[in-house]
């Protein structure tokens, strides 16, 4: 039976430092997760997106607004500063993201969980990504109750007669700033209202127009054009992992029927890489882009391109969707234009995983 005396005196020596390990561990996760975020922001938009949740105007704010919440309330829990605010914080937070993530389960969404960054899509949201959340959550409730413990700038506070006007102000002028920072950054980035349509000078591909589609054994022209929800997507960044390209219309009914078993099926190969270049949008009444995606529930990146459709141009686009199943050193395996079977699309990708 072991020594209660001994037990106990570990405990008095070690114990007013598991506040200070249990900030440093919490802080610097959810420091390390902010900044993976903000350098992939528009994956974290598809992140969010992919949740289908938030209306479409509210996606680029909240993805950027939970990217600098993640980065602030780890430098807070980090210096020790308002800590019982950050951990309280960090435990609403980490409820909301359980709750997300276990209605993402139920409904069975073909996304990732985007916790670490990333785009959301994946085979997926698993019970590991549920469970590693709660001991976070066992952590942060547990720091709200005690001191922040050693080395925390709010000792360093204490008996100052400022200590309970910062312990009021911080939490509300970071809660305020970073909401105004997340519509201001949005709207001026134009996320607000999504462009349907790149303008010529901003695509750029290494092929000329053609009047029929890649044939078989063809490399794939490089481009570079705007992506829906913010940054650039280029099709070097693709070199060397084989992908499913998806050239589709928002208006376009047989991409309505596609599309969406494209984007499951391709779901299920972690090798391979999905991609998708919408054109002609606004050529016939439809919904947007944006509102395509939306509707079916799709997050993956999605290449925006000119108004005088240069890059449709380039393929050779003859109908929607043109799907081309691309090696991993860049040769069309298959092209198919309109709707295939879900057993075809399986085949087609299942050839370029090999």
């Amino acid at each position: 039976m072991p020594n209660t005396h001994v037990l106990k005196s570990w405990w008095e020596r070690l114990g007013p430092y598991l506040p200070l390990a249990l900030r440093v561990i919490l802080g610097l996760l959810f420091l390390y997760t902010g900044v993976q975020k903000a350098v992939s922001l528009t994956d974290t938009v598809l992140a969010v997106h992919g949740y289908a949740l938030a209306p479409g105007i509210l996606v680029h704010p909240i993805a950027l607004g939970l990217t600098l919440l993640e980065i602030v309330l780890g430098i807070l829990l980090l210096v020790g500063l308002t800590t019982r605010f950050a951990a309280v914080s960090v435990a609403v937070l980490t409820v909301v993201f359980l709750g997300v993530l276990i209605q993402a389960k139920a409904r069975g969404l073909d996304i990732g969980c985007g916790c670490f960054g990333g785009n959301g899509t994946g085979k997926g949201v698993s019970w590991l990504d549920i469970l590693r959340d709660v001991p976070l959550l066992a952590a942060a409730v547990y720091l709200a109750w005690r001191v922040p413990g050693p080395f925390a700038l709010d000792g360093r506070l204490h008996g100052l007669g400022s200590e309970r006007e910062l312990k009021i102000a911080v939490p509300f002028v970071l809660v305020g700033g970073i909401v105004v920072a997340a519509f201001a950054v949005s709207g001026l980035s134009g996320a607000l209202n999504l462009p349907q349509a790149a303008a010529p000078e901003q695509v750029n591909v290494s092929a000329p127009a053609r009047t029929t589609s890649l044939p078989v054994g063809s490399v794939v022209p490089s481009f570079k054009a705007p992506e829906l929800y913010g940054g650039t997507i280029s099709w070097g960044t693709y070199a060397g992992t084989p992908v499913v390209l998806v050239i589709w219309a928002p208006w376009c009914p047989e991409c309505r029927a596609q599309v969406p078993v494209v984007a499951r099926v391709a779901s299920g190969f972690s090798k391979v890489r999905l991609v998708s270049i919408v054109t002609a949008a606004g050529e016939l009444p439809g919904p947007t882009p944006e509102d395509f995606m939306e509707s079916h529930h799709l997050a993956f990146p999605v290449a925006l391109d000119s108004s005088d459709e240069k890059l449709a141009d380039a393929f050779g686009v003859e109908g929607y969707p043109t799907i081309y199943y691309v090696r991993a050193d860049g040769t069309v395996s298959q092209e198919t234009t309109g709707v295939t079977s879900e057993a075809a699309v399986r085949a087609a990708i299942v050839a370029i995983a090999k």
